[in-house]
């Protein structure tokens, strides 16, 4: 890949770095570029099977980790209602 802004060769995968380039990074598949010579950063589209299949078990894998947190922070509020005497709204 040649460097948009340049031309040059010299350029490399990048890690997502910022919060943003992390948002991008989990809910589109894409791959952050950075070129060594002029200090050109962008995404581009991911491209081929097995790229692809990694973007859907890392959808898969943010979609549990939101679930485990929901469900923990659930149980810490039934436990905070149950030590404050507040009844839960739903029957145990």
């Amino acid at each position: 890949m040649n460097c948009p802004a340049c031309s040059s060769s010299h350029v490399h995968h990048s890690r997502a770095r910022s919060l943003r380039d992390q948002i991008i990074k989990r809910a589109l598949p894409v791959t952050f570029y950075r070129c060594h010579d002029c200090g050109w950063r962008r995404f581009r589209p991911v491209t081929g099977w097995t790229s692809l299949g990694a973007y859907a078990l890392s959808l898969i894998g943010y979609a549990a980790a939101v679930g485990l947190a929901l469900a923990i922070i659930a149980g810490l509020l039934v436990i905070i209602l149950a030590l404050l005497g507040i009844a839960v709204p739903w029957p145990h």
